[in-house]
């Protein structure tokens, strides 16, 4: 019985070693990278590579704490990461609002065992035949061998352990660039990102002076970096044009360094006063250093790649993020405006099908002594591809009662603020209510329809973006209660050119800062007689 329980053991265990070199089978060398039995899919649009164990022995870092990420790593993992041979990332094309798609394969330059504090919260399970840990729902760690490990979103994991690897990899010969394991390396392939980056860019919502700028995603077809470590600390970025526009593309990004170092000057330059020598003296070390950092961003072109180059301990991408700031910022403004926007949207449109439905406009939900339970907000839920959610709502109880409050925690994403800083306690708040107060229509029990806009659907404000102060729980009865003394009360702040507002006729608009109280009272009250022209707004 003994002799058959270990020929047994042993066959399991056989067994198991061969699951785990079963995947792909396939080795792929490129540069210094060495892909067994993984593949980099199809999918992939960016990568990045880097050796951290070689970082410990290079003299440029000594003083770096390597002793302290040992010990952190070994008392939570049960691994040391000061013994990672390699890392190499992958990303593929996001698809909002699915989670990232990425992979890491973690290789270690001894055998490893996870462990530490980090196996008192997950459980060994399988995936693709491998011994694996769920870490939360669709991402996990693969055990590969002792050696090699994936961490990464499921559905992308399933992809490098199954896919063949193609020799033509794009990402990889992008990647395959003076390897050198000193370096961190990453490229994307911004050709396959255009369609996304383009889509996202609204010329219209941006200023006049940037929007040059918005051709940018045209004219690249990749990018790469290098930022080399230890005392020297170079970096190098080399992005590839689309062919016969590399000229072009230099041209608008010699703008942007130009637009760049005026934004850096002009934020020192009221803060120092030129009659005192020695703020005049630290203006002239502003200007150095603005002229020193632009002339090191000025790209070399060489057919259709435009090279930038930085040394002397100066690392490129601090550098490119401070002079560039100025368009970083005003893309990453429109993004986040165009998404505000199509929330509005989407909201003003599931109020009109509820009118459709109901010949009204949504009203919170009350109980029979008239107490408002459940914001209009859970009234809408069906009507905008949430009608699982909604059914979870007990609508008979209040939105704070022991089962409808851990539904807060289950805000739908059109209601989310893309352009506030969430402060501690505030999970779960929306900043997008609706007008409400005396002579307004909206928020009233019994509820409204098109008919009593008698100023006209098209003159009337009824949802508003507010400021963090006025924030909300979703699901809370409670919306932007106008005073009429301050009816800028708690709007604007947000963004730099005003706030958003969303008109009773369905559409959505940008009402500037600078308007003033009376026209905005009117532009909220919906049967005041008031004639607004637009110009005012």
């Amino acid at each position: 019985m003994k002799f058959n329980q270990t020929i047994t053991l042993l066959a399991i265990l056989l067994s198991s070693l061969l699951t785990v070199s079963q995947t792909t089978a396939q080795i792929k060398v490129v540069g210094q990278i060495e892909l067994e039995n993984v593949a980099v899919p199809k999918s992939t649009v960016a990568a990045m590579v880097a050796w951290p164990s070689e970082l410990s022995g290079d003299p440029g870092l000594e003083l770096m704490p390597f002793e302290i990420a040992s010990a952190w790593s070994e008392q939570y993992f049960g691994m040391d990461f000061m013994k990672i041979e390699m890392l190499l990332g992958l990303a593929a094309l996001p698809t909002p609002p699915a989670s990232p798609k990425f992979g890491l394969l973690v290789r270690f330059n001894e055998p490893v065992v996870l462990g530490g504090q980090m196996a008192d919260f997950i459980e060994q399970d399988t995936f693709q035949d491998l011994p694996s840990y769920e870490l939360e729902p669709g991402l996990r760690i693969v055990v590969l061998d002792r050696k090699n490990f994936l961490i990464g979103e499921e559905s992308f994991l399933v992809k490098m352990l199954t896919e063949n690897q193609e020799d033509d990899c794009r990402v990889l010969q992008l990647l395959d660039r003076n390897l050198s394991t000193n370096s961190l390396h990453a490229c994307v392939d911004m050709a396959a990102l255009r369609p996304m980056i383009m889509g996202m860019i609204d010329e219209d919502s941006i200023p006049e002076n940037f929007r040059v700028f918005a051709e940018i995603p045209t004219l690249i077809n990749s990018f790469y970096m290098r930022q080399e470590f230890g005392s020297q600390l170079q970096s190098e970025m080399v992005i590839t044009a689309e062919p016969g526009q590399a000229a072009k593309l230099g041209e608008i990004m010699e703008r942007g360094i130009k637009l760049g170092k005026e934004f850096m000057l002009s934020q020192f330059a009221p803060m120092l006063n030129p009659s005192d020598p020695v703020q005049k003296a630290t203006s002239d070390y502003t200007r150095r250093l603005a002229d020193y950092f632009s002339n090191q961003l000025s790209p070399t072109i060489d057919g259709n790649e435009l090279s930038f180059n930085a040394g002397y301990g100066v690392s490129f991408a601090p550098i490119a993020t401070a002079l560039l700031l100025p368009a970083v910022q005003s893309a990453r403004n429109a993004a986040r405006r165009i998404q505000t926007q199509n929330n509005m949207r989407q909201i003003m449109l599931a109020m009109h099908n509820y009118v459709s439905a109901y010949r009204k406009f949504p009203t919170n939900i009350y109980d029979d002594q008239g107490n408002a339970l459940l914001s209009w907000r859970v009234k809408i839920l069906p009507f905008i591809e949430q009608n699982a959610l909604y059914e979870q709502f007990n609508l008979e109880e209040p939105w704070d009662s022991e089962h409808n409050l851990p539904l807060v925690e289950q805000m739908p994403d059109f209601l989310k603020s893309t352009d506030l800083q969430l402060m501690m306690g505030q999970e779960g708040h929306t900043n997008l209510l609706l007008v409400t107060g005396e002579n307004m229509l909206l928020g009233r029990p019994d509820g409204c329809d098109f008919g009593d806009f008698t100023d006209g659907t098209s003159n009337t404000i009824g949802l508003v973006e507010v400021n963090s102060e006025a924030m909300t729980p979703w699901s809370k009865p409670e919306d932007y209660k106008v005073d009429p003394t301050d009816p800028r009360a708690n709007l604007g702040g947000i963004r730099p050119d005003g706030f958003m507002v969303g008109i009773m006729d369905g559409s959505v608009s940008l009402m500037s800062n600078d308007i003033s109280p009376e026209v905005l009272l009117k532009m909220f009250t919906p049967a005041g007689g008031e004639v607004v022209d637009r110009q005012d707004w």
